[in-house]
């Protein structure tokens, strides 16, 4: 339930923007990626194939000739008929097949235009079985798909080779491929070890493969099972949280101290993990965010780092 309500809540903030090309992305792809993953670690199915309506009409399905196998089992019939729902419904009343067709601009309707049709057999991603999870014509896309399926073949072969992934988004920009980690990572796929998921999770945080939205949510997700992990893994939290409070994007910064005063407000022990050195720096990077206005003052923020609470610093 923590996970659906957690999903519902990045699409209401408006994370979906980045799919459909409404809000540019730096590096762009993360969003695809994590969207592409949710498909990738469920039953679903990815198809290139052919569209045989020429002209949608919302509420009637959209008829589409299966042609190859991208990733999944091949035992789709050879046409699949898929609800169509406009995507410009997404402002008035949220739909995820409306998303899943506005990806990328969406498919492009004519005579046998091609596209790439991301399926769910199950519950996943805001869609239910049957209906499409993304939809495409765009050919950038569709070779991100390609690839992203490629890694997640290789990752369901052996697991144990995740780090091997996050190294690679490390040494070089791949925003799609950080986007599929980010979504196996929170999928618990790794036997429940939350000690090696949430150290994956806090080397992503220094890749310039995840764009500063997203390190919100990698702080989250590190914040919410800040309980169950190890007291060595508890302190690599605390020390990337910090780090992150020094760095010069105050969008990231605020990240960062929005999981400190999260992980504070339950764990006092925190404050015993920071070295002295380190939380004068801390001290003084959240005055400046608070004067700036990028921080709110923060009663567990204060207490942790022994700043006044007063109207001005």
């Amino acid at each position: 339930m923590r996970r659906l309500l957690a999903y519902a809540a990045v699409f209401l903030a408006g994370s979906w923007l980045p799919l459909i090309g409404q809000v540019a992305e730096q590096p762009p792809g993360f969003s695809l990626g994590r969207h592409v993953g949710e498909c990738l670690v469920a039953n679903c199915r990815i198809f290139r194939g052919v569209l045989l309506t020429r002209s949608p009409v919302p509420g009637q399905p959209v008829l589409v000739r299966v042609d190859e196998m991208i990733f999944g089992r091949p035992d789709l019939p050879k046409t699949v008929a898929l609800r169509y729902v406009d995507p410009k419904q997404i402002v008035k009343d949220f739909d995820g097949v409306a998303v899943a067709w506005g990806v990328g601009g969406g498919p492009t309707f004519g005579s046998e235009a091609p596209a790439t049709v991301a399926l769910a057999l199950e519950p996943v991603a805001g869609v239910g079985p049957g209906e499409p999870l993304l939809v495409t014509s765009n050919e950038r896309i569709t070779a991100w798909i390609r690839s992203l399926a490629s890694e997640a073949m290789k990752v369901q072969d052996a697991p144990e080779t995740i780090s091997e992934r996050v190294a690679m988004i490390e040494q070089s920009e791949n925003g799609p491929l950080a986007g599929y980690l980010f979504t196996y990572l929170t999928k618990r796929l790794i036997s429940r070890d939350l000690d090696l998921e949430t150290s994956l999770l806090g080397r992503m945080l220094d890749s310039k493969s995840v764009p500063t939205h997203a390190v919100g949510d990698i702080v989250m997700e590190l914040g919410v099972e800040y309980s169950s992990l190890s007291s060595g893994a508890r302190l690599a939290v605390v020390k990337h949280f910090s780090e992150l409070t020094q760095r010069a994007d105050d969008e990231v910064a605020a990240r960062g101290f929005a999981g400190l005063a999260q992980i504070e407000y339950f764990h006092e022990e925190v404050r015993t993990m920071i070295p002295p050195a380190t939380m004068v720096k801390l001290a003084s990077a959240y005055r400046a965010l608070v004067r700036k206005g990028r921080v709110k003052q923060n009663r567990s923020l204060d207490a942790l780092l022994g700043v006044n609470r007063t109207p001005n610093y």
